[in-house]
């Protein structure tokens, strides 16, 4: 609710202010040297407009009194005078120019450009206390700064408090305004006039503007004036007579009980209180009677409150000085604490990534015996001689197309029996079955040898047991595409498993290594073991593949690890790392689960193994994947939270790896200078070493060495343990000193005031009422 309403001399008045109040859609005339642009607001005796000054391009107000009376041009009269007195005061509105013989007359203010102080209290009320007693402060000075001059301003109320860019104020609105040697009456507005302000017979004085001013704190600290309620506004506004509307707004002040809603309001203290109070009280005579008086009650006030911090500092200070050396003591405990901890705990974890090197690099040469291997196979002279002559047979060729051809509506079986009893394959099966004898055993166990042809049949094969894979389609598979996956294929054993974007007529785009691989790691169906195969590509003179060579070799006993001690409860483990996500297409095989995460190699396999006497690892640990985010895929050993084996999710885990475990993580990495589908090698097939670690290449493995935390930290809790003791010691002898502190302060508080005051400083016990004002 808008309290701003400035009290009329008549019911014409009144009435033309109310007509005033509808914002109009033009300005009232056209000032000279000025683009006139939005209109700010309107009151009893005319307009507010802001503009520009055409020449300075300065914002500026245009007040415009569009009353055309003899009175209206007489306060315009006085405002112009009081405002010429008052340049260069920094806490007025300046006047820049007048108007007198324009129609209707104006004159032109600086533009204030945020608005009033009743606009803030209503954008946003309440106001913090100590930024009430700022902005009262510069508004008590600059009333000061008029009444040195010798002018009351009569009529101080929000509306005529404007904010500048700072947010300081600035005193507008002097048409009420009276000099001091002035005994004309002035009315001011309803709730911010003192009541004997508020008679048509009054004579101006400087405690009408005192009054104003604590209505001002007050509306700033509570959101209204003091004595306001809205059904003696009501009375008085239906009271057309202005001498009756005077009296009874006078009365009702002087009846009244004083004001206590600022008393209730947070952060008022009762200094603060005492001085809203002697402001706005109704009777003149127990008012502070100059500006002066009200800054010096003030000033007094904030002189108080700054002695009230050094008494409670010297009450307290020694009891918040002994607890803050008690909270250092055990702040400083902690610090020492997670030191220790963090320093034991780095130990151990470079102990144990330097652990993961090694076992890494165990992981990484088996890795390379098998590449190693498989590329000597590719480049054999004997073998490519005898894959290139089986490839020159044309019947031979003529059953390889029929296999590779997913239309084919002949019987697979029946193909596939009668490629095996080809006679022109005979020579490099037993090429290839030679792979398994003893002769060969200087290339690293294998699980199966094979060769497909550039189509992805399995043109020769060796394994340990039964051969039932001679003849099949493995196009689909990752060792032979090398992508990261297997490609989707048909798992009906009368269809053809050629990926069907191979199609007929087009099994010379099918996508074929052109450099060592490894294929993505799978589980197998017999062995119900973790397997991956190395492949490399058989090559013509001009570098084209004619085929691939592969061995297939199980990932268990990859990384071996054996435990120093029988209480050492460090492991390793070997995780694939590696995404399996392809790019859109419709030949991802949707069943083929992604493996990343997947653990290859773990003790507890081993350990299932030797109890049950059978190889294989469960469907229920086959399924476990490791986060290697949570396990910090990385060389630096720069964390130490703690890591959970995901093996412990399940039942045959939690017996022994349900323990916290500092982790330290090592890719698996290998000393080619390229590797997948790059790999170089010289015209020897070998592969071209490289030492440079920055050049060495990712498999995709990761080596995990995990040990218990709370093992690790076993001597670091014992010292905890010791330290404790030491601190509960000093935590009693700490209130020992608090309870003598305390005995010793309960005695001073039972002395008397004089004594106290002597022993703590002085305190001010001035009454803000019986405070002596300072007269002019």
């Amino acid at each position: 609710m808008s309290f701003d309403r400035t009290e009329h001399q008549s019911n014409d008045d009144r009435q033309q202010a109310r007509e005033l109040s509808l914002e109009p859609a033009r300005p009232p005339a056209v000032v000279p040297g000025y683009k006139i642009q939005n209109f700010l607001g309107s009151g009893a005796f005319g307009e507010v407009w802001s503009a520009t000054d055409l020449k300075t391009s300065r914002r500026v107000a245009i007040k415009f009194y569009t009353r055309r009376n003899r009175s209206d041009v007489q306060m315009l009269a006085r405002e112009v005078e009081k405002l010429v007195v008052l340049e260069a005061d920094r806490y007025v509105v300046q006047l820049l120019d007048v108007g007198w013989d324009a129609d209707p007359p104006y004159f032109v203010m600086e533009f204030i450009e945020h608005g009033s102080l009743e606009d803030r209290l209503k954008n946003g009320y309440p106001m913090q206390v100590s930024e009430a007693i700022d902005l009262f402060k510069e508004i008590a000075t600059g009333m000061m700064h008029l009444h040195r001059k010798g002018i009351f301003h009569c009529d101080l109320k929000p509306g005529n408090i404007l904010l500048d860019q700072d947010g300081h104020p600035r005193v507008a609105d002097f048409g009420q305004s009276r000099l001091s040697t002035d005994d004309t009456p002035a009315l001011g507005t309803l709730f911010f006039m003192a009541p004997e302000q508020a008679d048509m017979t009054a004579v101006p004085d400087a405690s009408w503007d005192v009054y104003s001013l604590g209505c001002l704190l007050h509306s700033m600290l509570t959101g209204k004036p003091p004595y306001y309620s809205s059904e003696l506004s009501n009375q008085i506004e239906t009271t057309d007579d202005i001498g009756e509307r005077l009296n009874k707004y006078r009365d009702s002040l002087l009846k009244a009980a004083p004001p206590t809603i600022h008393r209730q309001t947070a952060g008022v203290d009762r200094s603060l209180a005492d001085l809203i109070d002697r402001c706005i009280a109704a009777d003149p005579k127990q008012r502070f009677n100059s500006i002066e008086s009200v800054l010096a009650a003030l000033e007094a006030r904030e002189v108080a409150h700054a002695r009230r911090p050094l008494m409670l500092l010297g009450l307290f200070g020694p009891m918040l000085l002994l607890a803050i050396f008690g909270l250092f003591g055990y702040w400083a405990f902690n610090q020492a604490k997670s030191r220790a901890d963090e320093a034991v705990t780095k130990k151990a974890q470079d102990s144990n990534t330097y652990t993961a090197k090694m076992a890494a690099r165990t992981a990484a040469g088996r890795i390379d015996d098998y590449f190693r291997a498989v590329n000597h196979w590719a480049h054999e002279k004997s073998f490519v001689a005898k894959f290139q002559l089986a490839m020159e047979n044309e019947s031979l060729a003529q059953l390889r197309r029929q296999l590779a051809d997913p239309n084919d509506n002949r019987s697979l079986n029946d193909l596939r029996a009668k490629y095996r009893n080809h006679v022109a394959i005979k020579p490099l099966l037993r090429e290839v079955e030679k792979r398994l004898e003893d002769k060969f055993d200087e290339y690293p166990t294998a699980a199966s040898w094979f060769v497909c042809d550039r189509m992805g049949n399995q043109i020769a094969s060796a394994f340990p047991g039964e051969n039932n894979t001679l003849g099949k389609n493995f196009a689909y598979r990752s060792y032979f595409t090398g992508l990261p996956r297997d490609l989707e294929y048909s798992t009906d054993p009368e269809k053809n498993e050629v990926p069907p974007a191979a199609g007929q007529g087009q099994t010379h785009t099918r996508t074929i290594i052109s450099a060592p691989h490894l294929s993505g790691v799978f589980l197998s169906q017999q062995s119900k073991t973790w397997k991956v195969a190395f492949s490399s590509p058989i090559l013509d003179a001009q570098g084209e593949t004619l085929g691939i060579v592969a061995i297939t070799a199980e990932l268990g006993r990859m990384v071996d690890f054996i435990r120093q001690e029988a209480n050492d409860k460090r492991y390793a483990v070997l995780v694939d790392g590696r995404p399996y996500d392809l790019p859109s297409s419709k030949n991802i095989n949707l069943e083929n689960k992604n493996f990343e995460g997947a653990i290859l190699d773990h003790p507890i396999y081993h350990e299932i193994e030797k109890e049950s006497g059978q190889k294989g690892i469960p469907d229920s640990l086959a399924k476990i994947r490791v986060d290697l985010d949570l396990a910090g895929s990385t060389e630096r050993a720069e964390t130490f939270k703690p890591f959970f084996d995901p093996i412990c999710k399940t039942d045959l885990g939690q017996k022994n790896y349900s323990l916290p475990s500092i982790v330290s993580t090592i890719p698996v990495k290998l000393a080619h200078s390229k590797f997948g589908n790059g790999t170089t090698q010289n015209n020897d097939g070998d592969d071209s070493l490289v030492s440079d670690p920055d050049k060495q290449v990712q498999t995709g493995l990761y080596v995990l060495v995990l040990q218990d935390f709370e093992d690790v930290l076993t001597d670091v809790r014992a010292l905890e343990r010791e330290l404790g003791w030491l601190a509960t010691l000093a935590s009693i002898a700490l209130l020992l000193v608090l309870a003598s502190l305390g005995f010793f302060v309960n005695r001073l508080l039972k002395q008397s005031k004089t004594r106290l005051t002597r022993s703590f400083g002085a305190k001010s016990t001035v009454n803000i009422h019986d405070m002596p004002t300072l007269e002019k």
